[in-house]
Parts: structure tokens; C-alpha cells; sequence
């Protein structure tokens, strides 16, 4: 199951760079020939895309190197950075070019050439809907967060062509009526509202990369289900006193569970209480991703 998550990610980064690159060359170069800030917008976010990308590919094949004395609880660390970084950066192009969309609409505005710039959405949102389709796919089988993260990416870019078409539509439509001068702000207005709706999702990826950084717990409804189901489990053992410790970083769940157990309590044998962390780990199957599970047991609450 792991080497079959690995290799559709891999496929999914892989099929991802070369669409992102094929996209952002045509977007850049269209924007520049028919002075469209929106298709170059679109360019150049398909442009950190490829290299963030690449970033998050490498990032991906080190996370599932296993733990060494240098990274003694392993590398899932390296995936929320990456996340991080990834969305500061996409969240950063987004405020720039809003700004610059603003400045140019006080300014008067431009002409872009409205026929050229359909014919460009219309391609560019088939082929983005395509990949994003594919991918939503592959992240259903596999549960990856990596590719999640991927997936809501070309997700951005089909919304962004998307509304890119609907705005050059209406550009073409208007052209011929008394409404005809509102034509100068369409691009840059585009611009402008496609920052405004975009930049939100990358920001929240990045604050969400770096709680998992500075191991902020699960969610609340997450960490109810874990407390539950490991109260479930205790009761059989007839074991009240517990301390649960849980934390998400990358496709890497940590569990740390310390068990008070009265004075009086017979323990039995060494195997009795690989039974007991045996049932926890089988019971937490529903976590996604790599299980860290570290069970202890003691009579003294000091040592929680």
C-alpha cells in the first residue's frame, strides 16, 4: 500500500511540473504579446507552481527516507515547511499583483485584444479542469496530503481561467454597446478580484503549515474521536487515569499516551501490556497517514 501511495504521488508531481510549466510558457509569452495582465498573472503563477513543485517533489521523496540518528522522529517535518513556504510565496504573488491591478485601474486602465485573450481561457480551462479532475482522483486513493495540496492548486488555476473567460466574454459583449470604455478596467479588474478570491486558500494552507510546525494539536473534532476511542479501549482494562498528547505534521500522526495506573493495580506480564498498545494502535486505524504511537505506563502522575 505504501510503495503504491508513493509512486501515485510521484506520477501526480511529475504530471503536475510538466503541465504547470507547458501552461505557464503559454501564459506568459500570450500575456506579453496581447498586453493582458490577467493572462500573465495566470503565467506566472503556473511558473511557482513548477518550482514549488519541484520543491514539494523533493521535499516528498526526503520526508519517506525512515529515521536516522540526525533526524531521530524522521523528516514529515520537512512537508508542512515545504507547505508553508509554498503558500507564502503564492500568497506574496497574489498581493502584488493586486496591488499592481489597482494602480493600473486608477490610472485609467488598458486595452487587451478580447478575442485573443477568449481563445486563451477557453484552452486553459479544459486542460486545468482536466488535470485537477485527474488529481482530485488520485488524492482520493491515496489519502496524501502532498497531493491534496497539489490538487487544490490546479483547482485555483481552473477557477482563475475560469473567470478569466467569463470576464473576456463579457469584455467581447460590451464592446459594441455605450459600455464599451469599461473594456480599459476588465483586465485589470480581473486581476484585482482574482487576488482577492485566491489569496484567502494560500494563506490558510500557510497558517495551517505552520501550526503543524510548531505542533499544534488535532482539530478539535479529530482530537475528541482519539480521546474517545482510546477510552474505549482503557475501559476494558479497567483504567481511568490518562494523559493523550496529539499532533499532525505532514502525512505523520503522533500519538503519546501516558497510563496512570493505581498502586494496586497487577500489571502481569510484559506481553499484557504490548496487548494494551496492540489494541490502541488497531483502534486508531482511522488516522490517516504514518502512526507514531508511543504508549506508557506508570503509577505516579508526575511522570505525565
Amino acid at each position: 500500500m505504501a510503495k503504491n501511495k508513493e509512486k501515485l504521488e510521484d506520477f501526480v508531481f511529475r504530471l503536475s511540473i510538466l503541465g504547470a510549466l507547458f501552461y505557464a510558457l503559454v501564459g506568459i509569452g500570450w500575456g506579453v504579446a496581447i498586453g493582458s495582465n490577467i493572462i500573465l498573472f495566470d503565467g506566472l503563477y503556473s511558473i511557482l507552481g513548477v518550482t514549488l513543485t519541484s520543491l514539494a517533489l523533493y521535499v516528498n521523496t526526503l520526508a519517506r527516507k525512515p529515521e536516522d540518528k540526525r533526524f531521530p522522529f524522521g523528516r514529515q517535518q520537512l512537508i508542512p515547511f515545504a507547505l508553508s513556504m509554498r503558500s507564502g510565496v503564492l500568497l506574496f504573488l497574489c498581493l502584488y499583483a493586486g496591488i499592481s491591478a489597482l494602480l493600473n485601474m486608477l490610472s485609467g486602465g488598458h486595452e487587451v485584444n478580447a478575442k485573443s485573450a477568449t481563445l486563451y481561457a477557453t484552452l486553459s480551462t479544459s486542460g486545468c479542469l482536466i488535470v485537477w479532475l485527474l488529481l482530485r482522483g488520485v488524492q482520493r486513493k491515496s489519502g496524501s496530503e502532498m497531493v491534496k495540496v497539489e490538487s487544490h492548486q490546479w483547482l485555483l488555476d481552473t477557477m482563475l481561467s475560469a473567470a478569466v473567460l467569463i470576464g473576456f466574454l463579457i469584455d467581447l459583449a460590451i464592446q459594441p454597446t455605450r459600455w464599451a470604455w469599461l473594456s480599459l478596467y476588465i483586465d485589470s479588474g480581473m486581476v484585482l478580484l482574482a487576488c482577492m478570491v485566491f489569496a484567502p486558500m494560500p494563506l490558510v494552507q500557510m497558517l495551517k503549515g505552520v501550526g503543524e510546525l510548531l505542533m499544534i494539536g488535532l482539530s478539535h473534532e479529530m482530537r475528541e474521536r482519539v480521546d474517545e476511542t482510546v477510552r474505549d479501549v482503557l475501559k476494558a482494562y479497567d483504567v481511568k487515569t490518562y494523559v493523550l498528547r496529539a499532533t499532525k505534521g505532514g502525512d505523520m500522526v503522533t500519538v503519546e499516551l501516558d497510563i496512570v495506573l493505581p498502586r494496586e493495580y497487577e500489571i502481569g506480564t510484559v506481553e499484557k501490556l504490548d496487548e494494551v498498545r496492540e489494541k490502541i494502535e488497531q483502534s486508531l486505524g482511522f488516522l490517516t497517514g504514518t502512526l507514531w504511537l508511543s504508549v506508557t505506563f506508570t503509577g505516579d502522575e508526575k511522570w505525565v
